[in-house]
Parts: structure tokens; C-alpha cells; sequence
């Protein structure tokens, strides 16, 4: 019966998958060591938006993208924070200043699609979600902004909720949960 034992550990231990892990830091190229998001897009690549700005990494090595919008360079320290992927795998960066950009691979670049308007904007975005119809909502304590990434409209919601929303969840179509330094709002 032993035999029996001992030799049914054997073959299942040829059936048991080991899962390996690989440190990738500032030594192999990624810009800085905190990372803010991750994403994968369409095409396998690996995207971490980082406290230096979005990199890039195809699996052996990273490729660093600055933003710009015009002329001026925007500094992720202070601005990026959240990286999305729509229905159809466009890559989408969105910031606390209330920037959206999208990742245009034909030309190589996060190309800036919208900004939220400096009088509209009476605080810092405190978070940025992307719904199943590819809405992005972008929430502060006084306002909850929306951009249709597929016409390019915009619009806002007076929260019912007084805080600051942190996270939320897209329960079904038209079903939201926000969660807020005050509770929780469905």
C-alpha cells in the first residue's frame, strides 16, 4: 500500500505546475521602482505607468514614453496615475489634473485627447475608472466627469455622495458601486 502511495506522489508531482519569478527593476530599464498601474495590451506587450512616466516592456527589454501636451511635458510625479484598456485595446492613460491620453501605436505615442476644463476643475481628480462601454469617468469630491472615448463627448454628474471617491465597480449595465473616504454608494 505504501508503494502505491509513494508511486500516485510521484506521477502527480510530474502533473504540478511551478510557477517562476523574475525580478524587473530600474537595473533591467524600467524607469523608476514604484509603479502606479500595470496593463497588457492587444498586442503582449507589458505597460507600467511608474512614478517617472509610462514604459513599455516587450518581455526582454523596456522602451520609455514621455507625455507632452504641446509643449509642455507632463510630469507623471505629479499628474499620471491610471492606466485603462478599452473594449478594443486602446491604452489609455488618465491623470489627476483631469488629462486623458491615448496610446496611438501608429505613430509610437500617447497622443493627449482631453482635458477638463481649468474653471470645471475645482479639484484633483481622485479617481479614473473605464466602464464596459468604454466611458471613462474621471471622479473628484464635487464632480464625476465622463468622456465617450468613441465620439469624444463630454459630460458630468453632481455626485449624490459627499466625499471623495477612491474606487468603484461596474456591477452591470447602468450599475455602479463607488466607494468614498465616507462609505460606500450604489
Amino acid at each position: 500500500m505504501r508503494k502505491i502511495v509513494l508511486l500516485l506522489l510521484l506521477i502527480g508531482s510530474f502533473y504540478t505546475y511551478a510557477q517562476t519569478y523574475t525580478y524587473i527593476g530600474v537595473e533591467e530599464g524600467l524607469s523608476n521602482r514604484q509603479v502606479h498601474s500595470i496593463r497588457k495590451d492587444r498586442m503582449g506587450y507589458m505597460w507600467f505607468l511608474t512614478h517617472e512616466g509610462i514604459d513599455r516592456y516587450d518581455g526582454k527589454e523596456f522602451k520609455y514614453y514621455k507625455l507632452t501636451d504641446g509643449e509642455e511635458d507632463i510630469y507623471s510625479q505629479l499628474h499620471l496615475n491610471w492606466l485603462q484598456t478599452d473594449s478594443s485595446g486602446n491604452l489609455w492613460e488618465m491623470g489627476k489634473k483631469g488629462r486623458i491620453f491615448r496610446y496611438d501605436p501608429l505613430c509610437d505615442r500617447f497622443q493627449p485627447v482631453y482635458i477638463i476644463p481649468e474653471e470645471q476643475l475645482e479639484q484633483e481628480i481622485s479617481y479614473s475608472f473605464l466602464d464596459k462601454k468604454d466611458v471613462i469617468w474621471m471622479c473628484n469630491r464635487n464632480r464625476i466627469f465622463l468622456y465617450d472615448t468613441h465620439t469624444g463627448k463630454t459630460s458630468f454628474l453632481l455626485p449624490e455622495t459627499t466625499g471623495e471617491i477612491l474606487c468603484m465597480a461596474e456591477a452591470d449595465a447602468g450599475h455602479f458601486f463607488f466607494g468614498s473616504d465616507r462609505g460606500i454608494r450604489y
